[in-house]
């Protein structure tokens, strides 16, 4: 199954690159795929739409790529909709709108409507899969909300409940298993609901305590990750070039800015584990020496500006600042006490 979210023009590229970071599933049944640049034209220049612009939109585009009706296809906007909702699907049950504005608006920091953004695409699909019809989803909803993906919400600041709760009801629990849902597509729905939920509350508590959850650097047979062990399903969201980067950093005291070739040999062992064999040696060297030639210093530095922005996006400002890569006289750093990266676990 994939899921490919467009963006409406009129929102945000940043908050849109952001979102799609937080997706960031890696799993066989669900691929995540994010279009940026795509153009889209409204036939309307209302403020407020009807449900069916959103749905002309994906439909017009899933048939332009030819994309299977196996698939789902999310458009994200600004725009509001007559009925006030957060999110909806057509009769199909594959093509989705977002309204992420009306989201972030119900918590203190707006930088959480991304979290919630996330957590809509992800329950949407759930439910699509509890249900055929959008009637039946509708016959279904929760008008009393129980902290569950089908909380009607008619009092919107009850979406804050279902976020912070990240659970599921008894009766839906009961649904999804006479719906005989692959138990393994559902390991990830719900662990990706229950890392939202973590990642939010500790966003909202971050102002008020001094945390610093320990890292775990796992080089793992198919991905390697870093992930926080005491923020548990909370991973950095990096595709493997920064994870090497933040790694090899993270590993040094400090390292120049244009100075990457003296840890070149440190910095092709740690890309050819996290690699797996994906790339051959040559490839790996090419990579290397492009990355860590000193005319070529742009590459480290804007990897790094969007490792920070996604540390930024996935913790909060506050939470994020320890594990920042910090630039100091040209030098990059990672300002983390040792022991709190002690633990390394090497699985090749």
């Amino acid at each position: 199954m994939i899921v490919h979210i467009l963006r409406s023009p009129e929102y945000s590229k940043n908050e849109f690159n952001s979102i799609i970071d937080l997706l960031n599933i890696k799993s066989k049944f669900i691929k995540i795929k994010g279009y940026s640049n795509e153009i889209i034209n409204y036939k309307t220049s209302n403020e407020i739409k009807d449900f069916n612009e959103f749905f002309e939109i994906c439909k017009e585009w899933r048939n332009a790529k030819k994309v299977s009706n196996d698939d789902y296809v999310f458009l994200l906007t600004n725009y509001g909709n007559k009925d006030d909702f957060f999110s909806w699907t057509d009769e199909s049950l594959g093509d989705y709108f977002i309204h992420s504005p009306e989201l972030g608006k119900y918590f203190n920091n707006p930088k959480n409507q991304h979290f919630v953004t996330v957590y809509e695409i992800i329950t949407c699909i759930l439910i699509s899969l509890m249900y055929d019809t959008r009637e039946e989803i509708l016959n279904a909803a929760h008008q009393k909300s129980r902290g569950c993906p089908l909380d009607f919400c008619d009092d919107k600041e009850e979406i804050v409940l279902k976020i912070r709760t990240g659970d599921v009801c008894y009766d839906c629990l009961s649904q999804i298993k006479d719906r005989g849902i692959n138990p393994l597509f559902l390991g990830v729905i719900f662990n990706k609901m229950e890392e939202i939920r973590k990642a939010l509350i500790f966003r909202e508590r971050d102002d008020l305590i001094e945390f610093k959850s320990p890292l775990r650097i796992i080089y793992g047979n198919k991905d390697s990750k870093i992930e926080f062990t005491e923020l548990p399903g909370v991973v950095m969201n990096f595709d493997d070039l920064q994870t090497t980067l933040y790694c090899l950093i993270l590993k040094n005291k400090s390292i120049g800015v244009k100075s990457f070739l003296s840890v070149s040999d440190e910095f092709k062992r740690l890309y050819t584990i996290i690699k797996n064999g994906d790339l051959t040696s040559k490839e790996i060297d090419n990579s290397i020496k492009t990355w860590t030639n000193p005319e070529n210093s742009e590459i480290i530095i804007q990897n790094v500006s969007k490792i920070n922005t996604k540390l930024i996006s996935l913790l909060g400002k506050n939470l994020a600042s320890s594990y920042l890569i910090k630039n100091n006289k040209g030098k990059y750093s990672i300002g983390l006490n040792k022991k709190l990266f002690t633990e390394l676990f090497l699985n090749n």
